[in-house]
């Protein structure tokens, strides 16, 4: 009985170790999608709100340092020196059609 409890039972949903190594690599090469949620514009204090997390000017997200940020943007560059633009997408509600729901 002892046997059994010290037995490694192997997961049958875990893919094969030959996948499991390649794993790292395949998802370094995905496009990885930035989405902008919110901006503070605040002198050196500004920051964006990329993919849930909050990044300060001068900060780093993946390969991207964060340069500017404006009212409906940010803007980060990377070593090679490209430019990549985030823009919110903002709703004007004071000037919104609301229709009124029919019960």
């Amino acid at each position: 009985m002892a046997s059994a409890f010290s037995e490694i039972l192997n997961d049958p949903t875990r893919p094969p170790e030959s996948i499991i190594k390649m794993l790292p690599e395949a998802m370094s090469e995905q496009d990885t999608t930035l989405t902008l949620s919110a901006v503070k514009v605040d002198g050196k204090r500004s920051f964006a709100i990329i993919n849930g997390k909050l990044v300060r000017l001068g900060e780093k997200l993946d390969n991207y340092t964060l340069v500017a940020v404006n009212g409906k943007q940010a803007v980060l560059v990377n070593k090679e020196r490209n430019k990549l633009k985030l823009t919110l997408d903002v709703v004007d509600y004071k000037n919104a059609t609301i229709k009124p729901v029919k019960k």
